[in-house]
């Protein structure tokens, strides 16, 4: 069964801040904290922004893992716009796994 999930203030898309995934994975860290630091309620990661389709699974894994460290007790919301229902199931249960809001 799903749970109702209710959103209160400000949660910020955020985009991947260089051209290559590899920089955005391995330090997402000090922009989910500028976020934080801002005031924001939350953050999502994986929006149409990042184009997460054009990602790997261990990719998206990676960000995800490293925005729910970062954010600490910051609500992280992932994007599961994938068109096919197999790959959007599998990256909602791998983001839930991750400790992330899908």
């Amino acid at each position: 069964m799903a749970t109702q999930l209710t959103f209160e203030g400000v949660y910020r898309s955020l985009r991947r801040p260089s051209t290559t995934m590899k920089t955005w994975t391995s330090n997402p860290r000090p922009l989910v904290r500028f976020m934080a630091g801002l005031g924001v309620d939350g953050i999502t990661v994986l929006g149409v922004l990042e184009r997460p389709i054009a990602l790997l699974d261990s990719e998206r894994a990676e960000l995800i893992r490293t925005a729910v460290a970062a954010a600490g007790a910051m609500p992280v919301i992932v994007g599961a716009a994938i068109a096919a229902r197999a790959p959007r199931r599998s990256l909602r249960q791998m983001a839930e796994n991750l400790g992330a809001k899908p």
